[in-house]
């Protein structure tokens, strides 16, 4: 296995303390307990001939009996409740996971091949020969990948075993196709984060076979340009657009091959591919694509500000890839990245009273977050939601191995094993702009390494004990080597200021940042529907469910902020213009609200 750079720690390792983060996190669990293990598993039990229990039935939306891709909220549920596991040592979470993990090997141990899937195997062969059907690969990668997460983070031996056999099973059937005309129908389908899993399989269980066929589901259109460096992302003269939530994992397989084989090219493809969606077809918000797929050329955005831009989903994806590349060459844009989809995709795309989340994160003026339900929608961006509140975890700190690398300001304690220390951040950050990093534990020297944001370069102030650093200007980390003893305390001051963000192509187009914060415009509930949500997301929805807002013009200068105005509320602002007044807030903050995103400038 490849050596990286930097490990993030485990998330067993890792403590949200009050704030932001924590609350989502456990509206999320509360989510999470509401489902019932047993409607997940109804339509398994169906397709294995096992009876339900009476009264059990699926639910509706895309987990139906009817729909292609059943079954998927299922993969995502275990991952969600493994993580679960882990961060908080859940025993409700614990007792649900196992439950599940020994109803579906009763499932998969009524097919003799070690199938296991809530629709039946036959789709495989439909898809093999004609390319046609919805996502049956898509679906197993989901299940594949919770049965893993549920031995690695919870130590479920079964589900170890169930992953196992799914991927002996997948092989063989890999292993009768020939990967030239597979290749021809790739471009036809949608196989998620499959060769990802079962590079993880591998990693695993060291046996090869998982490797090869994790290779085999390598799409050449995908790979081969962005290794040569050729963003074909969209192609107007093929017609080929590229799917977004296909293509990501896509790259996140590929960098995970990476790890497995030391292959350069696949590292040199995954990171030219992030660095276009990243930095040139990402939104403000870092959420990228509209009705799921690039449709024009890099830095062209200005078209697709409607209400299905940016897919939760993809958001969820790229996050994954941000935390892979920055444990390789621990740059900072990486995290810089990471911060801004966090904050502005991630945190918005809940209900923060009763954990639902959207699919779409509309940029369509005076429009709202349209959230699902809990019983007839079950859309892929739900299922990753129900991971996203659980990963917070993740990339706030990073180690090496005699560094530890301070990424994110959320309110946290980590636990350095190695070096027997914690350290306790505390913070409100976003609402102040101050975080305290609190050692206990030691004495023992390492290089205590805290990430200076893009947003605010230059201007980053630390005490270390009370004393003031001296910071190296320019620099994207603040690097404190010492031997560090037990009551030290690192202070940060992060100064929080106002800036705008202009479209690429289009310069009198902006959104309006504060820090890392993309601020929106609260505009009521006037012209809201009653019900304002969409559960069936891929139909154009009735007229009442569009907002008919124009984007506001400002009659402001360009250079300036100085009309936006400080309100007696944290990170509420007042916008005047000549004409108008405007009050705005966080973006993650707005819900069962109209909000404006991006503002135009008035021609003069």
């Amino acid at each position: 296995m490849q050596p990286m750079k930097l490990k993030p720690f485990d998330i067993h390792d890792v403590m949200l303390l009050d704030g932001l983060f924590k609350a989502a996190h456990e509206v999320n669990i509360a989510y999470m307990f509401r489902l019932n293990p047993d409607r997940l598993l109804a339509t398994f039990r169906e397709n294995s001939g096992i009876p339900n229990p009476a009264g059990i039935k699926a639910y509706a939306g895309w987990e139906s009996p009817d729909c292609a891709l059943r079954g998927h909220t299922t993969g995502h549920y275990l991952t969600a409740l493994s993580l679960l596991c882990a961060t908080d040592n859940n025993l409700e979470a614990q007792q649900r996971l196992d439950y599940m993990v020994t109803e579906l090997e009763q499932c998969q141990d009524t097919f003799p091949n070690g199938y296991l899937s809530a629709f039946p195997e036959k789709v495989f062969d439909i898809v093999e020969t004609s390319g046609e059907g919805w996502a049956p690969h898509y679906t197993i990668h989901k299940l594949l990948q919770g049965m893993l997460d549920a031995y690695i983070y919870a130590g479920n031996k079964t589900a170890r075993s169930c992953a196992v056999k799914m991927g002996d099973w997948l092989s063989k059937r890999c292993d009768k196709l020939e990967r030239v005309e597979w290749q021809k129908l790739f471009d036809k389908i949608e196989t998620g984060g499959i060769c990802e899993s079962l590079t993880n399989l591998f990693l695993m269980t060291g046996d090869r076979k998982y490797l090869k066929t994790a290779e085999f589901f390598v799409q050449d259109s995908k790979y081969y340009p962005a290794l040569k460096g050729i963003d074909q992302l969209d192609n107007p003269i093929t017609g080929n657009y590229h799917h977004c939530n296909t293509t990501i994992p896509q790259f996140i397989g590929l960098f995970r091959l990476y790890q497995a084989t030391g292959n350069p090219d696949y590292l040199q493809a995954a990171a030219f591919f992030w660095h276009q969606v990243a930095l040139h077809r990402s939104y403000a918000t870092g959420g990228t694509g509209f009705h799921e797929h690039w449709n024009y050329g890099p830095d062209i955005l200005s078209r697709e500000l409607d209400y299905q831009a940016q897919e939760t989903c993809c958001s969820y994806n790229m996050l994954k890839l941000s935390k892979d590349l920055f444990c390789e060459k621990a740059d900072s844009v990486y995290a810089d990245y990471y911060e801004r989809v966090l904050y502005n995709h991630i945190l918005a795309s809940q209900h923060p009273e009763n954990g639902r989340m959207i699919y779409m994160l509309s940029l369509r003026p005076g429009h709202w977050k349209m959230f699902g339900n809990e019983e007839d929608a079950f859309w892929c961006c739900q299922g990753t939601g129900l991971e996203n509140h659980n990963r917070y975890g993740e990339a706030i700190y990073f180690k090496g191995e005699d560094e530890l690398l301070v990424n994110l300001f959320i309110a946290s304690k980590v636990c350095w094993k190695e070096k027997n220390v914690e350290i306790t951040q505390q913070t409100d950050f976003p609402a102040g702009n101050i975080s305290v990093l609190k050692i206990s534990g030691g004495p023992g020297t390492f290089d205590l390494k805290i990430r200076v944001p893009d947003w605010a370069r230059d201007e980053i102030l630390v005490k270390v004990n009370g004393k003031k650093l001296e910071a190296e200007a320019g620099a994207s980390f603040v690097s404190i080597k010492r031997n560090w003893e037990n009551k030290d305390e690192v202070e940060l001051e992060i100064p929080m200021t106002m800036h705008l963000e202009f479209l690429p192509d289009d310069a009198s187009k902006f959104a309006i940042l504060y820090g890392p914060l993309v601020m929106a415009a609260e505009l009521g509930r006037s012209g809201m529907p009653s019900i304002y949500t969409n559960n069936n997301y891929y139909d154009p929805p009735p007229d009442d469910l569009l907002s008919n807002d124009s984007m506001p013009e400002l009659d402001i200068a360009a250079s300036k902020t100085d009309w936006i105005g400080g309100t007696n509320k944290p990170l509420h602002f007042l916008i005047k213009d000549k004409h108008k007044e405007f009050n705005v807030k966080p973006l993650y903050s707005i819900y069962d609200h109209k909000y404006h995103v991006y503002w135009q400038l008035k021609k003069r």
